[in-house]
């Protein structure tokens, strides 16, 4: 209904929907187009600043145009708007009209939950979940371990594989997930947004509910997934417990199996860093907890 009925040339039609037949997806942009759009369009010269910019954006077009028309609006420097950027997330991608569209990021991105929360309401929960994780490189194995659910969530609403790939589909179809070679990652800019949404107690929530899985998942470290993307995820979620002030063994066990790792790879000064972590965290565990304790204080000890 959306085609011409007499028409020459081609038609082009845009979509939010992944893995359609023919289909050309547009990913984000690269750093090096992104600096030179900030600063073209905002008519400055602070290369550093828009490099930082647009890597804080993850290079999304429609945020790096929103970013650069409230710029241009208010007359902020780069700088000004990227300190902004980083102490109000939530306010300001929701600010700034980009040229020919009426959307924000932000509006656009909760449009699109809603919508697929419509037809599938698990998939909010499952976004929330991968909102707490890194962004990239989130493993299917991390959610299906030798054909069982590992999260909660999946284990008290999914009943076969199947039921996993319809949750896919779903999100692919409002370009929420990318598909990458049996990993999928979400944007951080749309975990930002769906964070954002929480009070403090939904957030704890989900601290301890990622911190189960990734405690679990990282007992199969080196097999199905290689130990720096494990890595990545295990700093995100310390980050997260720390933002909410979230303390338990838990945070403790991934604290040490950080310093375990840095020490393998050579890098003490991190691995020192994730032992000091590990007894501050001991000392914040109520009850207190001796055996946790002398583990931590063994770990600082070898580093």
């Amino acid at each position: 209904e959306y085609l011409p009925v007499n028409h020459q040339g081609n038609v082009l039609i845009t979509s939010r929907s992944e893995g359609r037949l023919n289909s050309i997806i547009v990913r984000e942009l690269s750093l090096r187009e992104s600096t030179l759009f900030l600063l073209k369009s905002t008519d400055q010269e602070d290369i550093e600043t828009a490099e930082d910019l647009s890597k804080e954006l993850g290079n999304l077009p429609l945020a790096l145009e929103q970013a650069s028309a409230y710029i241009q609006q208010t007359g902020l420097t780069l700088l000004e708007y990227l300190k902004r950027f980083r102490s109000h997330k939530m306010e300001i991608i929701g600010r700034g009209e980009a040229l020919n569209y009426n959307e924000t990021v932000l509006t656009t991105w909760s449009i699109s939950l809603q919508e697929v929360r419509k037809k599938l309401n698990i998939c909010r929960e499952f976004m929330l979940f991968c909102s707490f994780l890194s962004p990239s490189m989130i493993s299917k194995t991390m959610l299906i371990h030798n054909g069982e659910f590992n999260p909660k969530f999946l284990r008290e609403h999914l009943t076969n594989v199947f039921e996993l790939d319809d949750i896919f589909v779903e999100l692919r179809n409002y370009s929420l997930i990318q598909m990458d070679n049996g990993t999928f990652s979400v944007h951080p800019l749309l975990q930002t947004v769906i964070i954002g949404e929480l009070n403090q107690d939904e957030k704890i929530f989900w601290v301890e509910q990622v911190l189960e899985v990734l405690e679990n998942h990282s007992k199969h470290i080196g097999q199905e997934q290689g130990i720096e993307v494990v890595v990545s995820h295990l700093m995100r979620i310390l980050e997260h417990s720390e933002e909410v002030s979230y303390v338990s063994s838990s945070v403790v066990y991934v604290s040490s199996l950080l310093t375990k790792l840095y020490l393998e790879f050579g890098n003490y000064n991190k691995a020192l860093q994730f032992a000091e972590k590990s007894v501050e965290h001991c000392e914040r565990i109520v009850p207190y907890s001796e055996l946790l304790a002398s583990s931590s204080y063994h770990n600082l000890g070898i580093v």
